[in-house]
């Protein structure tokens, strides 16, 4: 994934990286899909950050905020 390894770029400069997921149409109905595909991206970012929050739901989109270990 280009975005995971961009993010770890960020996270090495001591930088946050923020993700914000859109659920668009019915996907909104089902969020399941887009937090395991979130949590995904955690576990990958895993040895270099951590999250500041657990990801949740602000209107139509799942965010979550990744700090340097």
């Amino acid at each position: 994934m280009q975005r995971v390894s961009r993010a770890k770029e960020f996270l090495a400069e001591n930088n946050r990286v923020k993700f914000n997921l859109k659920l668009r149409g019915r996907e909104f109905m089902n969020p399941r899909l887009a937090f395991e595909k979130v949590n995904r991206v955690l576990s990958e970012l895993s040895e270099v950050g951590r999250p500041e929050e657990e990801p949740k739901i602000v209107n139509k989109s799942i965010i979550v905020v990744v700090l340097k270990k």
